[in-house]
């Protein structure tokens, strides 16, 4: 069965990359440590890539990792876009009027 990526391991990626440490990610998104791990590693299974190594000084993105953060914050940007879209279309008169 091939695993498939979701967007909501993009988002979980996107804050262990900008904070740095797991258990600091996974206070901001409000999910425990090891589900947090347990989507990172779901994410580097379906890419196939190592995105983060651990140490001393928390998490540390690899060169494979710091380029697939550019995409990921690309695609969400992309998605929260959508959203706004479709909010904003959805509050708009809308249809054919006669």
């Amino acid at each position: 069965m091939e695993l498939q990526l979701t967007l909501k391991q993009l988002a979980y990626f996107r804050a262990l990359a900008e904070t740095g440490h797991y258990r600091k990610a996974a206070e901001r998104i409000g999910i425990s440590q090891p589900s947090l791990s347990l989507q990172i590693a779901n994410l580097e299974a379906a890419l196939a890539l190592k995105l983060v190594e651990r140490g001393r000084a928390g998490a540390v993105l690899t060169p494979e990792g710091r380029e697939v953060l550019e995409k990921t914050r690309s695609i969400l940007s992309e998605v929260a876009l959508l959203q706004e879209t479709s909010g904003r279309m959805k509050s708009e008169l809308a249809g054919t009027f006669r």
